[in-house]
C-alpha cells in the first residue's frame, strides 16, 4: 500500500508497533520506597517501608484481553506464597 505520493516506505508497520504486541500481567520485585502507601492484595495489610530492614515489594501490572486492568502490590513473602499469579517478578 503507498501513501497519496506512492510511497510505501513512509507508511507505519503497524505488526511491529508496540501498541499492537499483546500485553500480558507481569510483576517487577522493587525495594519499598518511604511514602509507600499501598495494601497488599493478599493479606490486606500495609506494605510498609522500614529504615533499618530494606524489604522488598512484588509490583504487578495486571492486564485483562491486551488492556491493563489495575496495579497489585505484595510483601515479596506474600506474592511467593499465592504461587506468583502473574510469573516469577525481574
Amino acid at each position: 500500500m503507498a501513501d497519496v505520493h506512492g510511497r510505501s516506505d513512509l507508511l507505519p508497520n503497524t505488526a511491529s508497533t508496540p501498541a499492537a504486541a499483546t500485553k500480558v500481567s507481569r510483576a517487577a520485585l522493587r525495594p519499598i520506597e518511604a511514602g509507600s502507601y499501598v495494601d497488599c492484595a493478599r493479606c490486606r495489610e500495609r506494605v510498609k517501608f522500614q529504615a533499618k530492614i530494606r524489604l522488598m515489594q512484588v509490583i504487578c501490572n495486571v492486564y485483562a484481553d491486551g488492556r491493563w486492568v489495575k496495579v497489585e502490590h505484595y510483601h515479596e513473602a506474600c506474592y511467593l506464597a499465592t504461587d506468583m499469579p502473574y510469573g516469577p517478578p525481574s
